[in-house]
């Protein structure tokens, strides 16, 4: 029935990502015998609209399954992570630009952009802990003078809108999205900021005689451009992945394209013979880029496989 497995994978994008798997298979089989003892072995159209209306909206089903719904009530809970989320995304922007503007009025240097790294963080997170804990606090007291009180975000849907769900692979942890976004973001600041790192690095490996060459910097920060892009282009991948919970065709598309664009890139650092100097042998920087674009054009073909397994052998 695929208008079933179409509103499993809608309450599952609501889901914590942990037991998401084990929750969609019991709501599955729940629904299937409910649907069965209600409407018989070969339900109509109209019959299981009718049931997937009265189960609920994905949000009121996987506020069922949250757990830790006690200081704040489950009515309240989508409104109060809808809002908390704006805050830490609008904080983690103004602190950002504040970090940006901060890092080039005075001098650049290693100690002081990691103090200034420090700082923002700290100031990120006291910030929104903040304005969260207010929030928090009032939600708390909304609880307490109307538990039942029921705000559904998704009051006007229909199970007609699960047509447009076309089913495919699970989404990628919010955490790890929020950690990926937070450290890509600080390695493009550090890298361009220091792209002389890399000769820090060669001078320190020097010692053992093993080196086989040294990066041309001049060279290295002309590929930084199309480099950074490209970063920033997972960035994006994982603010619609921190948005949605679940991947859909396009999000899988845009991410196979950055992996090959960003793979394609590294291959042809690695044999451009102009980025390296003093060339005796890969050891260095080469063999690195060669290693991380091996792996990026593994991770490429994994996504194209499972592309072409969702997206293509079962449309």
């Amino acid at each position: 029935m695929k208008i079933i497995e179409q509103y499993i994978y809608a309450i599952g994008k609501y889901l914590p990502y942990n037991s998401r798997k084990d929750i969609k298979k019991e709501l599955y089989a729940s629904l299937l015998d409910e649907i069965e003892a209600t409407y018989g072995e070969n339900p109509t159209q109209k019959e299981l609209e009718a049931a997937i209306t009265a189960y609920g909206t994905p949000r009121q089903v996987a506020n069922r399954y949250k757990e830790n719904n006690l200081v704040i009530s489950s009515g309240y809970t989508d409104l109060f992570f809808f809002i908390s989320k704006i805050i830490v995304f609008a904080l983690s922007i103004a602190f950002t630009i504040i970090f940006l503007i901060g890092l080039f009025e005075g001098e650049v240097t290693p100690n002081r952009i990691i103090v200034m790294i420090a700082q923002t963080l700290a100031q990120i997170l006291g910030a929104s802990l903040s304005a969260i804990g207010w929030v928090a606090l009032g939600f708390i007291i909304l609880t307490r003078l109307n538990k039942d009180y029921d705000i559904d975000l998704e009051d006007d849907w229909t199970p007609k809108e699960l047509a447009d769900i076309h089913i495919g692979p699970e989404g990628e942890s919010k955490i790890e999205s929020g950690i990926s976004i937070f450290f890509i973001l600080i390695f493009i600041v550090i890298i361009n900021t220091m792209p002389f790192l890399p000769t820090i690095a060669e001078n320190a490996f020097g010692i053992s005689g093993l080196l086989g060459h040294n990066l041309n910097i001049d060279l290295f920060k002309i590929y930084l451009i199309p480099l950074s892009l490209l970063w920033f282009g997972e960035i994006i991948y994982h603010i619609f992945n921190l948005l949605y919970g679940t991947q859909t065709k396009r999000m899988v598309l845009y991410d196979l394209l950055i992996e090959v664009l960003s793979a394609g890139l590294l291959l042809r650092m690695v044999f451009d013979a102009t980025l390296y100097l003093n060339y005796t042998s890969i050891i260095g920087f080469r063999a690195i880029i060669l290693l991380i674009a091996i792996i990026g054009f593994i991770e490429t073909i994994a996504k194209a496989i499972k592309f072409i397994k969702f997206y293509i052998i079962k449309s």
